[in-house]
């Protein structure tokens, strides 16, 4: 059972059959007030005219009335390139978002995942850098970005 005015999904699933997905404005879905969905499987790529003050996953409403917006919604199996571009996932008034085995990098002068006033956020054995290096970028100590900002409660990150 799902919180009051989410509509459940079934535990639909969103499957990229392992594609590579340039993307050239932010994914939202249609309407707020779904829940019990996985997204997986896939490469997500910003373009060069990205904007750079969005995610490339925004799970976000900011017409919805709902306290929350959105619950039990899980990526999994996601690279996510920002190509310095924006950030890769924000989640906002949500509930219950996981965010799993995820190569999360390249993000901009922001953030890479940012969590704002939801409710048990879970990210955990994913993978959050701004540079990609094995130790030999020169600018890998410059970063600008901020690989997890949570502003919520009871959120959890746990082997990332």
């Amino acid at each position: 059972v799902l919180i009051a005015g989410i509509n459940d999904l079934g535990g639909a699933r969103i499957d990229l059959e392992g594609g590579s997905y340039l993307i050239s404005r932010p994914l939202r879905f249609p309407s707020a007030g779904v829940g019990n969905l996985l997204i997986s499987g896939g490469t997500l790529r910003a373009s060069d005219d990205f904007p750079v003050d969005k995610y490339l996953i925004e799970l976000k409403d900011e017409t919805s009335k709902l306290q929350y917006i959105f619950e039990y919604i899980t990526f999994r199996d996601l690279l996510i390139d920002c190509n310095y571009r924006g950030g890769a996932i924000a989640v906002i008034n949500s509930l219950r978002t996981s965010i799993d085995n995820c190569y999360i990098t390249r993000f901009g002068n922001t953030n890479g995942i940012l969590v704002q006033r939801g409710h048990e956020t879970y990210i955990r054995n994913t993978f959050l850098g701004q540079h990609i290096t094995a130790g030999g970028d020169r600018g890998e100590r410059n970063f600008s970005g901020i690989a997890v900002n949570l502003m919520g409660n009871d959120n959890a990150v746990t082997d990332t």
